[in-house]
């Protein structure tokens, strides 16, 4: 994938809107491990969008499907647009803050049991997988694009949803941000050391089935808040 700037990149500081076109990403952008390749992301694939296809889970060592930027202030706004027709449990996509394997909080959509479409929260904090099923929401059959939206201030993350650009819903409850930074991770256990990368806000896709099921993202937006 090139990594060619375009006039769709709007910066004032950090903050950033980009609005995904064919030719690449900004160089802000980071890959986890291995370098961007066509084989799970592309912006040829579907003009005016970032296609990822779902590869790993947000702990795996080896082949994860995320693209993400640093954060780089106290209080920022992450906001992407995507559409993604999950057909099975397995199936996720949606956005993430990150630290490293074993420390995220994930917003993303899914299909439950029953086949009904369904926003959750996944946590990740030192090993330890936290769910919140009481605050999952079932989406309206039919469902073809959402936006997501992650809002943090110092060490409180909120995320949220809009099932229109006009309309943002808070979803689940306002999250830990410090298990993000340098700070709280630590040695565990001797599993790991701290790599001093920072948080990280992006977006990504799973296919535990292993068939490479693809979500596909409009835009990203970066805004750095007073």
């Amino acid at each position: 994938v090139s990594l060619e700037l375009d006039e769709t990149l709007k910066a004032e500081g950090n903050s950033q809107r980009v609005d995904f076109q064919e030719g690449g990403l900004p160089l802000q952008f980071q890959s986890l491990r291995v370098p961007q390749s066509e084989d799970w992301v592309s912006t040829r694939e579907r003009s005016g969008f970032l296609r990822l296809k779902g590869r790993e889970t947000l702990s795996s060592a080896h082949r994860q499907s995320l693209v993400a930027r640093r954060v780089q202030a106290f209080h920022v706004e992450a906001t992407t647009h995507l559409e993604f027709q999950p057909a099975h449990f397995q199936h996720m996509a949606g956005l993430v803050a990150f630290y490293n394997t074993y420390h995220w909080h994930y917003l993303y959509q899914t299909v439950d049991d029953a086949g009904n479409e369904i926003l959750e929260i996944l946590t990740c904090d030192r090993y330890r997988f936290i769910e919140y099923p009481e605050h999952r929401v079932v989406l309206p059959k039919g469902t073809k694009e959402i936006q997501l939206k992650a809002t943090i201030k110092e060490k409180a993350l909120q995320f949220a949803y809009a099932p229109n650009p006009t309309e943002w819903i808070a979803i689940g409850p306002e999250l830990d941000a410090s298990i993000l930074s340098d700070d709280y991770v630590q040695d565990h256990d001797n599993r790991y050391r701290a790599a001093f990368t920072g948080m990280f806000v992006g977006m990504c896709c799973q296919d535990l089935t292993g068939h490479g099921h693809p979500a596909d993202f409009a835009w990203f937006d970066y805004q750095e808040l007073s």
